[in-house]
């Protein structure tokens, strides 16, 4: 099942959005597809704030009441790592959408090629997400950990331990280089310095030494990490924009 929500004020460019997903979709032997519309970002966070959830978001920025990126913004700031492309009218959004991990942003009128092109690239995140994990043993037992639900993981003793979206940890008996090693092959993670290895894809802000991620936890990375982590972080958030 893939779950998309539309939202956008004019009802012409929202069914414009669907029949093109619905198409997309179609072409990919994606049989399972659900899509909601909404004409404004309020209705749609009500219906988020009320249990729905999507995988991906198609979303204009000019509507009344609430910007499309200000909605986003909510939904970061309530640790939602939905999928989200930008339909509008304007360009003058686009490093704030990058700001807000967005996997795209489209200019109307835009084709069907430009479309498939920035919805290809979102199923392939979708696909490999649900694939994504990485098996653990632990101290009291054997987990299943989704690279999705990582936040970090830190040195403690001869121990790693894995923070996760929740707030729970795992610990694992094992050295940070281990660690990365079966991790690396996934470009989100990133290590700085001896002790931490961070998901940069639930890292929500970077301020100086300071990582704050999407659960709310933070930590300090060490001073000669920081320059070469603010670049993977840019580079891995600004793909796709």
């Amino acid at each position: 099942m893939i779950r998309v929500s539309i939202c956008d004020d004019d009802q012409g460019d929202c069914l414009h959005a669907e029949e093109l997903t619905r198409e997309f979709m179609q072409l990919k032997h994606v049989e399972n597809v659900s899509i909601d519309t909404f004409d404004n970002p309020t209705d749609m966070l009500a219906e988020i704030d009320g249990g729905k959830v999507f995988d991906l978001i198609l979303c204009d920025i000019y509507m009344p009441g609430l910007l499309g990126t200000e909605a986003i913004q909510e939904l970061r700031d309530n640790d939602s790592n939905v999928h989200v492309v930008f339909l509008t009218t304007s360009a003058d959004h686009a490093y704030e959408a990058f700001g807000l991990h967005a996997d795209g942003y489209l200019v109307k009128p835009y084709t069907m090629e430009q479309f498939s092109t920035v919805l290809g690239r979102v199923l392939t995140a979708i696909e490999k997400e649900r694939r994504a994990s990485i098996p653990i043993k632990a101290r009291d037992g054997l987990y299943r950990l989704s690279y999705d639900d990582m936040m970090f993981a830190e040195t403690s003793d001869h121990d790693q331990v894995i923070h996760l979206q929740s707030k729970a940890t795992v610990s694992t008996r094992s050295s940070s280089q281990a660690l990365f090693n079966r991790l690396s092959q996934d470009r989100r993670f990133f290590k700085a310095g001896s002790s931490y290895i961070l998901n940069l894809d639930n890292v929500r802000s970077i301020q100086g030494r300071d990582v704050t991620f999407v659960n709310g936890e933070a930590i300090t990375v060490p001073a000669r990490s920081r320059k070469e982590l603010e670049d993977a972080f840019f580079d891995f958030s600004f793909e796709g924009i």
